[in-house]
């Protein structure tokens, strides 16, 4: 019984005198640190959409009512594909995303869209591709997403650089009023961004119809692939 005593109070007093331990203030400094940089994307996935359409569509003073030559999407596709492979892109680059159409005009016949996908690791191919559109039985065409091959190492090494951009603004900090930074105590991530292409930021695009005409964006401005880390760290404070 004395022993299960002497123990309950070997355990209060070694739980207590952690307990005053952790009470005890540490001088410690609070920083961020951010690094950010560019590079050059080398895989881009585009996204097309082509559709049946009229003939007549395209013929002048042409009036609806007039429109009876439904070109199939099966022979859209073929064409498409066919001044895809001429221009260089192989088969597995491209895939299907889509088919259908959900909405119909009453009393009009039902138009089929075909949505495909193009990966592509070479720029040069972006727009060679963009230049085959055909505006007859293509609705739109713009780069879903471009990333780096490498963008894994990319982000590690951006969120390294932000942690040494802490520890250096924490040293200088510190050194202005003749202290320095001792061991780290927490780190944690407060931002990691990378601004990739995604649905919507569409950067080229041709239409049918009244659009036929209209001229694709410049995509020189949006190559870069920003990659960017902020980092919070906390520093003791030497004694």
């Amino acid at each position: 019984m004395k022993n299960l005593i002497f123990s309950a109070f070997a355990i209060l007093f070694f739980t207590t005198s952690l307990l005053s331990q952790e009470m005890v203030p540490v001088r410690h400094i609070d920083v961020t640190g951010k690094y950010e940089t560019e590079v050059e994307p080398d895989e881009f996935v585009l996204s097309l959409t082509i559709s049946e359409y009229w003939e007549e569509e395209f013929k002048k003073k042409a009036d609806e009512k007039d429109y009876r030559t439904k070109v199939p999407i099966a022979r859209i596709e073929n064409d498409l594909l066919q001044a895809l492979y001429k221009a260089g892109v192989k088969k597995e680059q491209v895939k299907v995303q889509g088919m259908g159409n959900w909405w119909r005009q009453t009393g009009k016949d039902f138009l089929i869209s075909k949505q495909l996908e193009i990966r592509l690791n070479d720029f040069s191919m972006v727009n060679k591709v963009a230049q085959l559109a055909d505006t007859k039985g293509f609705k739109n065409m713009y780069i879903r997403e471009m990333t780096h091959s490498g963008i894994e190492e990319i982000e590690k090494e951006a969120r390294i650089k932000a942690l040494q951009n802490a520890r250096d603004k924490a040293t200088y900090l510190l050194e202005s009023i003749g202290e320095k930074p001792g061991k780290v105590i927490s780190v944690s991530e407060t931002q990691d961004n990378r601004w990739l292409m995604q649905y919507g930021d569409q950067m080229m695009m041709k239409t049918t119809g009244a659009m036929a005409e209209s001229q694709m964006e410049s995509v020189e401005e949006l190559k870069k692939i920003k990659v960017s880390s902020q980092i919070s760290a906390r520093f003791s404070i030497a004694e």
